[in-house]
This record gives structure tokens, sequence and C-alpha cells, in this order.
């Protein structure tokens, strides 16, 4: 006794569970993503919270036939990969909150302190989180365990 299963139902079938287990290890890899850029945060002393909720959890694309999530505030990348001492110039001018600057800095600003305003900042260098990475090896290992 045989059963005759349509192809096209069957690739349907197919496409269905492949498209299930895509946004499922996707979704893992977001949370941990999300939980090891908290935690590389707090270990670096780096406000993350901000970068942490521009994230947009897992969705279906299907133009690119897979789930995507991302993060879409500016530092984001630079959490991921780290950056070197480096400084950053103003368009005319750079306007920032710095409630722990030096004392010679809180007097030249004594009346808009702690917003302080510099033609150009040295900034110190950030070490790399690779939170993205952390999760995708994690949303990895989930997908050779099923």
């Amino acid at each position: 006794m045989g059963i005759e299963i349509d192809s096209g139902t069957l690739a349907v079938e197919f496409e269905g569970v492949g498209r299930d287990m895509a946004l499922e290890a996707a979704n893992r890899a977001f949370s941990a993503s999300q939980e090891e850029l908290t935690e590389g945060g707090d270990k670096h002393g780096y406000d993350t919270y901000p970068v942490v909720q521009s994230g947009t959890p897992p969705q279906w694309d299907d133009q690119l036939g897979g789930a995507v999530f991302d993060y879409r505030h500016p530092a984001a990348y630079f959490f991921e990969v780290g950056t070197q001492t480096h400084t950053v110039p103003g368009d005319d001018v750079l306007v920032f909150e710095w409630p722990d600057a030096p004392p010679e800095v809180r007097e030249m600003f004594d009346d808009s302190f702690p917003t302080v305003f510099l033609p150009e900042a040295t900034v110190d260098g950030i070490e790399r989180i690779d939170y993205v990475k952390s999760g995708m090896r994690i949303a990895e290992q989930w997908l050779e365990g099923q």
C-alpha cells in the first residue's frame, strides 16, 4: 500500500518547517545577543541599554528568504567590533553631557554644566563585545542539536 503525496504539498510543508526552525534559531540568537550585550556592557562599564532597546526581534524576510533581526542604534556596530582611541570632530561643535568632567572643564562651562561644548573630543576605545556573534553561536548549537 502506497501513499501519494503531491510534491508541491510536500515542498510547502518542508518550507514551513524550515521557516519555523529558522525563526526559532533567529529568536535564540537575538535573545542571546541581548543578554551578551547587557552583560558585556556591565562588565566594561558601558551604557548599552539604548543599544539593547534598539534591537528589532526576528522577522521573516521573503525577499531574503530568511529570518532577520538587527540593532538600529548608531553605536551597535562599535559594541560588536570595538574601537581604538579616536578623535570625534564636531561639525561646528560637539555638545554632550559630561557629568564626571575634571574640575577645569566644569569651571569653563559653569553656566551649562554638565553640558559641555567642544570643537572635538578624544575618546577611549571600547572593548569588543561580539554580542551578535555570540548569539549566532548559540543558535548554531541549538540547530546542531535538532
